[in-house]
């Protein structure tokens, strides 16, 4: 559907201030839009051709029927679950606390959050 092109004087006040100028650059734009210079106007393109495009792309009338179609989140494990995995981790359950967090110093935080990290992805 393309763009009406603005009536003059469409913006009364600055019109006069700007002698036309405003519309006429909008003008231009919608022109251009609406000629297929900017976008805007139908085109098609092969499937072959669309880049940075999804691996799957899932059908549903809504997020949750898309979901089901590609069982992702179908899974019957539980948030206690997950964390009850994660806690069984060797790495994980060998961390050390930091002592006192009131004085640890910047250094031993950043020690203890890349440990954690370390053994999340073991």
């Amino acid at each position: 559907m393309p763009i009406e092109p603005l009536k003059k004087k469409a913006f009364s006040g600055t019109s006069n201030i700007f002698n036309g100028f405003l519309e006429k650059k909008l003008n231009e734009i919608i022109t251009a839009v609406n000629g297929g210079g900017g976008g805007g106007g139908p085109a098609s393109v092969a499937w072959g051709d669309v880049t940075d495009k999804p691996v799957v792309i899932a059908a549903g009338a809504d997020a949750a029927a898309a979901r089901l179609a590609i069982e992702a989140g179908t899974s019957d494990l539980t948030a206690a679950d997950a964390v009850a995995a994660v806690a069984a981790k060797t790495e994980v359950a060998a961390l050390a606390p930091i002592a006192d967090p009131g004085t640890a110093t910047a250094t031993e935080v950043a020690t203890a959050y890349n440990a954690l990290v370390a053994a999340l992805k073991a």
